[in-house]
C-alpha cells in the first residue's frame, strides 16, 4: 500500500512544528524572534534539500508545547499525527491512517511528511546545538582615527536653477521641513519631572541593542564577542576606550581571560535592568505625545515618529541614535518584530498613534495644509498613495509625481502629474516607457513643438491601422493632424475590411455631410455601388436606418436602395431582412402585410441520414463528442462499457474494471481543444477505476485517448475541466483548485461562497476558468483569480465555450451568445430559442446552434447578430445529440443506434 499526501481543507488548531525555508540562521533566529519562542522551548533539526541532494534547505523546528495557529506569524505550520509523524497544515494522509498505525511505521523517532522533500526522518541526538553556531559580523573598513581637517575654497556663483526632488527621499525631507522635527526624548518634560545625566545616557543607548544583546547572550561564550565591537564603536567615551570596555573590565577585573559565566550573568541583569528603564522612560514620552496631540497637534507633530519600518532614504546617512534622523544599521530589536524604525516598541499605542495621525491629517488637508498633510501621510503613517494625492490636490505635482514613481511604480499616475505641472520633458519620457505615443504627441503639442507632436501621430494613426483599427486611425488623422479627407479615406476602408464596418460607415457619412451636406445623395449611391459588397448589404441597411435620411435629402433615393436589397435577400432565402423596409416606406398596410409574410411557415431542408448500429446487449446512457470520435458509455446490468465511434461506422468496445452497481452511474468529462484525456466521473460517491484505459490511436481513428478516474476527483460530481497540462474544478468551499497531471495540488482560488454557490459547471479556455452563478456569467483569470462578469438578467441553467469569442449560454429566457475580447464581455446575439428551452445546447461550428430534446432537434443560424430558425429534426427516441463537425451531428438514440445528419 502507497501512503500520499493529500490537499486538506481541515483547519488545525495547534501548531506543533513548522519549517524555515533558509540556509542561513540569521533568518532562523528571525523566525524566532518573531513568535518570540526561546531556544529551550523548541528542537530544531536541520533539514536536506531533497533525499538524493543532503545540501542544507532550511530547518525543522519542533515546539515543545504547541502554539494556536492564530497567535503566531508561521509560514509553513506543522500538526502532529501520533507521536512521532509531523504533516504540513491543510494536508492529509491517503488512504487515512490512525495514530496507532502511524505509530506501528515510524522508521525515525522524529518524522516529516513534506509536501516538496517526501518523508525524512532524523534520531533525537542529532538535534542542532546552537553553541556551536557563530554569527561573524562585518567591521567597517575604513580608519575613523586618521580624519583630518583640509581647507577648501568655496567656488564661485555661476548660475541659479531651480533644483526639483528627484528621490522620494528628497521629497520627504522637503516635506519633514514643514514640521520641523525634533527628537521624541526632548519633548518637554513635565513640571515634576526631572531627567538625570544617567537617564539621559540611558536613553541614548538603542534599545534594539540592548533587547538583542539579551536575546544572544546565550551563544556568545567567550566574552562580549558582536556586543563588545557595536558598543565600542557606536558609544565611544570620552577617554578614547568605549562603554563596552569598562563593562568589560567591570566584569572581568582587568583580566584578559574570557569573561566567566557570573560575568555573563551580571551583564545579563545589567542589560535587563536598562532595557526595562529606558521601556518606561519612552512609555511615558509616548504618553506626553498622545495628550499633546490632543491640545496642540502642530507641536505634537514635530516629536511624532513613523508607524512601520518602511524608512525613507535614511540608509546612506552616517549612524546616530537621534531617534528622528536615521536607522541604527545594527537591530537585533527588529528581527521579525513590528517596531518602528526608529527602534521605538509602540506596543497599545500603535493604534492609538495610527488615529491621532490620520486625524491630524485630515485637519491640515482642511486647513489646505497640502504638505503637512502629506508628511503625516508619507513618513508617518507610510500611506504612499493619499500623500501623493494630497499633493496632487495641492498642486504640488512634482513631488506627487516622485511618489507615484518611486513608491508605487504607477508610471501612468506620475505622467499625469507632470504633465499638470507643466514638466513635459519628464512625462515624455516616462510615456514613452508605456508606449503611449498618441499621448506623447499631445504632451509635445502642449510644448509647442509642432513637428514632434505630428510625428508621433502619425505613428499612432500607424499603429491603430497595423491593428486594423480604422476608426481610431481615422480619428487621430482628422482631430490631431486636421487631416480630414485621410480620415474619411480610412474611415471608407475600415467600411469595407473592418469588424467595425458600421460604425466607420456611419461616421464615413457624418463627415462628410459636414464639407458637401448638397452632394450628399450622390455619395451614399457611390458608396453602395462602389463600396458595399453583397455580404455588407445588411449592413448598409443597418447604417441608413441610423443617420438622418430627411437632413441629407436621401430618403428617396435611401428607400430605392432598401427595396433593391430586401428583394435580392428574399430571393437568395433570406427573409429577415424584410422588416427593415418599415423604416424607409410610409405605407399603413406594409406592418400588417410583413407579419403575415414573416409568419408563414418556412420549408425545412431535408436532413441527409447515416445509421450505425450499436451492441443490443448493453444499454447506451450517455455520450461525448472528442473531435472526429464519439464516446458512449453504457452496461449490461454486470459491467460498464465505453464504446468509441466515427461518422462511418467504425467501432471500438472496451469493458471497465468496475462491476455493474444498480443506481450507480458515471459520466465523462473532456476538453478536446486542450487534451486527449478524458476523465471518468462516477456520481453518488461511488468510486471508479484507479488505472488509465488507453484508446489506441489505429488506422480508423487518428488521436491516443485515455480515459482516467482519480480518487479526489469524485466527492463533487462533475464540476471539472481540463487545460494542456492541469485540472481545475471546483470543492464545497467555493474554491477552483488547480492540480497538475500527477493530480498534485498546484493552488486554489477562493471565490465568494455567496455568489458563486450555484456554479454547476466549469470550462477552462484561453487562460479563463469560465461559470455561472445565478444570473452572471463568469470568466477566472487561471493565474490571479480575478473574476470578470456579465449579467444576463436571467437565471442560467448551463453553458459551452467554443471559444473565446463564442459563448453559448443557456437562460430561462433563452439563448444568447457571448464574446469575450480583451477581459471584456459583450452580448453577440441576443437572446433566441425562447420557445424551446430543450434539454441542452451546443454549438455546431461557429454560425449554428443546436438544441434538443427527446423529440425534436431544432437547429438555429446566425447573421446580423441575429439567430433564425434554420432546419428541424423530428426524432422521438433522442437520448444525447452531439456535434462532430462543422455541418455533422450525432444523435444516439434509445433504439441502441447512433444516426448521424448533415446539417
Amino acid at each position: 500500500m502507497t501512503i500520499r499526501l493529500t490537499y486538506s481543507t481541515d483547519r488545525h488548531e495547534l501548531v506543533s512544528a513548522f519549517y524555515i525555508h533558509s540556509e542561513n540562521p540569521d533568518d532562523w533566529l528571525n523566525v524566532l524572534n518573531a513568535n518570540h519562542l526561546d531556544l529551550e522551548e523548541i528542537h530544531c533539526y536541520p533539514t536536506p534539500k531533497s533525499i538524493a541532494d543532503i545540501r542544507l534547505s532550511g530547518v525543522f523546528v519542533i515546539l515543545k508545547t504547541p502554539l494556536k495557529y492564530n497567535e503566531c506569524e508561521l509560514r509553513h505550520p506543522f500538526y502532529q499525527l501520533g507521536n512521532q509523524m509531523y504533516l504540513p497544515f491543510n494536508t492529509e494522509l491517503f488512504p487515512p491512517v490512525t495514530k496507532d498505525e502511524i505509530n506501528g511505521l515510524s522508521l525515525y523517532p522524529i518524522q516529516c511528511f513534506h509536501k516538496d522533500i517526501g518523508l525524512i526522518g532524523w534520531e533525537k541526538e542529532e538535534a542542532l546545538n546552537w553553541k556551536t553556531l557563530s554569527f561573524d559580523i562585518k567591521k567597517g573598513s575604513d580608519p575613523w582615527d586618521l580624519a583630518t581637517h583640509r581647507s577648501f575654497t568655496v567656488p564661485k556663483l555661476t548660475s541659479l536653477s531651480l533644483i526639483s526632488p528627484e528621490s522620494e527621499n528628497e521629497v520627504i525631507d522637503e516635506l519633514e521641513s514643514e514640521i520641523d522635527k525634533k527628537d521624541l526624548s526632548d519633548i518637554p518634560l513635565d513640571t515634576n519631572e526631572k531627567r538625570n545625566y544617567k537617564d539621559a545616557l540611558i536613553s541614548k543607548i538603542a534599545k534594539p541593542l540592548l533587547k538583542g544583546g539579551l536575546g544572544i547572550l546565550g551563544a556568545i561564550l567567550g566574552g562580549l564577542g558582536i556586543l563588545g565591537i557595536f558598543l565600542s564603536k557606536l558609544f565611544p567615551n570620552s577617554n578614547g576606550s568605549s562603554h563596552a570596555q569598562s563593562f568589560e573590565k567591570m566584569m572581568n577585573n582587568n583580566s584578559s581571560k574570557p569573561m566567566k559565566p557570573n560575568a555573563l550573568h551580571k551583564l545579563h541583569e545589567w542589560l535587563k535592568a536598562n532595557l526595562d528603564k529606558l521601556e518606561k522612560q519612552q512609555q511615558k514620552e509616548l504618553n506626553k505625545l498622545l495628550k499633546m496631540f490632543d491640545n496642540n497637534i502642530s507641536e505634537a507633530l514635530k516629536y511624532a515618529i513613523p508607524l512601520g519600518g518602511d524608512e525613507l532614504g535614511r540608509g546612506d546617512d552616517v549612524p546616530s541614535f537621534k531617534l528622528s534622523k536615521s536607522t541604527p544599521s545594527f537591530n537585533l530589536g527588529r528581527l521579525g518584530t513590528r517596531v518602528s524604525s526608529y527602534g521605538w516598541d509602540l506596543g497599545n499605542h500603535y493604534y492609538e498613534l495610527r488615529q491621532k495621525y490620520i486625524a491630524a491629517a485630515k485637519k491640515e488637508l482642511e486647513l489646505k495644509n497640502f504638505r503637512k498633510a502629506a508628511y503625516i501621510y508619507a513618513h508617518l503613517l507610510k500611506d504612499y498613495h493619499n500623500a501623493a494625492n494630497v499633493l496632487e490636490q495641492g498642486a504640488y505635482y512634482e513631488e506627487a509625481a516622485v511618489l507615484y514613481l518611486k513608491k508605487m511604480k504607477n508610471k501612468a499616475a506620475a505622467a499625469s502629474c507632470y504633465e499638470k505641472g507643466m514638466l513635459y520633458e519628464k512625462a515624455i519620457e516616462i510615456q514613452k516607457e508605456l508606449g503611449n505615443n498618441e499621448k506623447i504627441g499631445d504632451l509635445y503639442a502642449l510644448a509647442n513643438n509642432k513637428q514632434r507632436s505630428e510625428d508621433y501621430y502619425s505613428l499612432t494613426s500607424n499603429e491603430y491601422l497595423d491593428r486594423k483599427d480604422f476608426l481610431n486611425a481615422a480619428r487621430v488623422q482628422k482631430e490631431k493632424l486636421k487631416a480630414l479627407e485621410t480620415s474619411k479615406t480610412l474611415l471608407l476602408e475600415g467600411w469595407k475590411t473592418s469588424s467595425k464596418s458600421e460604425i466607420c460607415l456611419t461616421t464615413f457619412f457624418n463627415e462628410s455631410f459636414e464639407t458637401t451636406p448638397k452632394a450628399f445623395p450622390e455619395l451614399i449611391h457611390s458608396v453602395y455601388k462602389n463600396d458595399t459588397s453583397s455580404h455588407l448589404e445588411s449592413k448598409f441597411l443597418n447604417v441608413l436606418q441610423k443617420i438622418p435620411l430627411k437632413d441629407y435629402a436621401a430618403e428617396d433615393l435611401s428607400t430605392e436602395i432598401a427595396y433593391q436589397i430586401v428583394s435580392k435577400k428574399i430571393t437568395q432565402g433570406n427573409h429577415k431582412e424584410v422588416h427593415k423596409l418599415k423604416h424607409f416606406v410610409t405605407d399603413s398596410f406594409l406592418e400588417s402585410d410583413l407579419t403575415r409574410f414573416m409568419t408563414q411557415k418556412p420549408r425545412i431542408p431535408k436532413a441527409n441520414l447515416t445509421t450505425i448500429k450499436l451492441d443490443t446487449n448493453i444499454t447506451w446512457t450517455d455520450a461525448i463528442a472528442h473531435r472526429e470520435s464519439i464516446i458512449l458509455t453504457g452496461n449490461n446490468l454486470t459491467h460498464w462499457f465505453v464504446c468509441r465511434v466515427n461518422k462511418y461506422g467504425n467501432k471500438e468496445y472496451y469493458t471497465l474494471n468496475n462491476k455493474y452497481a444498480e443506481g450507480k452511474s458515471f459520466t465523462l468529462t473532456n476538453n478536446p481543444l486542450y487534451s486527449d484525456e478524458i476523465l471518468i466521473l462516477f456520481t453518488n460517491a461511488h468510486k471508479g477505476i484507479s488505472e488509465k484505459l488507453i484508446m489506441h490511436q489505429n488506422k480508423y481513428f487518428e488521436r491516443t485517448l485515455t480515459l482516467s478516474h482519480y480518487y479526489q476527483f469524485q466527492e463533487d460530481g462533475v464540476n471539472f475541466s481540463l487545460s494542456t497540462d492541469h485540472y481545475f474544478k471546483i470543492d464545497r468551499q467555493s474554491e477552483i483548485v488547480k492540480y497538475d497531471k500527477d493530480s498534485k495540488l498546484i493552488g486554489n482560488v477562493t471565490l465568494n461562497r455567496s455568489t458563486f454557490r450555484h456554479s454547476s459547471k466549469i470550462q477552462y479556455a484561453e487562460g479563463f476558468v469560465f461559470m455561472y452563478s445565478n444570473s452572471q456569467f463568469n470568466a477566472v483569470e487561471e493565474h490571479n483569480g480575478v473574476v470578470h462578469s456579465f449579467d444576463l438578467k436571467s437565471g442560467i441553467k448551463d453553458f459551452t465555450v467554443l471559444n473565446s469569442t463564442n459563448i453559448l449560454v443557456k437562460t430561462y429566457s433563452g439563448i444568447a451568445i457571448l464574446g469575450f475580447v480583451e477581459k471584456d464581455f459583450r452580448l453577440k446575439i441576443p437572446f433566441f430559442s425562447s420557445d424551446f428551452f430543450g434539454e441542452e445546447a451546443f454549438f455546431l461550428g461557429s454560425n449554428k446552434a443546436v438544441v434538443y430534446s427527446k423529440q425534436k432537434i431544432v437547429v438555429f443560424a446566425f447573421e446580423q447578430h441575429q439567430a433564425y430558425q434554420y432546419k428541424v429534426i423530428e426524432n422521438e427516441s433522442t437520448i444525447k445529440c452531439l456535434p462532430i463537425s462543422r455541418s455533422e451531428i450525432a444523435v444516439l438514440t434509445s433504439d441502441k443506434e447512433v444516426l448521424i445528419y448533415s446539417i
